[in-house]
């Protein structure tokens, strides 16, 4: 029985060092007009994260593509070469469809870990995880009309 509990004092001192001690408790998302707003736990990450708009696409293979059902918007992933002997390392880009601007998602922490569930909640809302651990991710929500991270949801499996 000692495994068990040297490992869950190692997955909460792993938790308090990437994710500070304030947000180590469980983060309850606060729902108005069906909109999720940023608990207090995540809401220091709202500043680091940014949707710019970029000029042209790396020349690497589009994975997880997801289209919005309107289909006026296009996400997908994007793996980028770290160095020649590294890896990569996932990057989140949007395509405006009507218009052929592109957009990517910066500032998401754990970079070195890629996204999953990739997909669109409705004509606007792209939602993705990245997990910290196979037990442990968040769930990001993002606003492509506003530009704008609008919803961050820890979950355990």
């Amino acid at each position: 029985m000692r495994f068990p509990l040297t490992y869950g004092i190692l997955c909460c001192c792993w938790h308090v060092w990437i994710f500070g001690v304030d947000r180590v408790q469980a983060a309850i998302p606060i729902f108005t007009d069906n909109v999720a707003q940023i608990s207090q736990n995540f809401s220091d990450l709202t500043g680091q994260v940014e949707i710019l708009t970029v000029s042209s696409l790396p020349p690497q293979e589009r994975e997880n593509i997801a289209v919005n059902e309107e289909q006026t918007y296009q996400a997908f992933t994007i793996c980028q070469p770290i160095s020649e002997h590294e890896g990569c390392q996932e990057k989140i880009f949007i395509e405006e469809i009507s218009t052929g601007k592109y957009y990517q998602i910066q500032g998401i922490p754990l970079s070195w870990r890629p996204f999953t569930n990739l997909g669109w909640r409705n004509e606007t809302m792209l939602e993705f995880d990245r997990w910290s651990n196979p037990h442990y991710g968040l769930r990001y929500t993002v606003d492509m009309t506003e530009k704008k991270l609008v919803d961050i949801t820890e979950f355990e499996q």
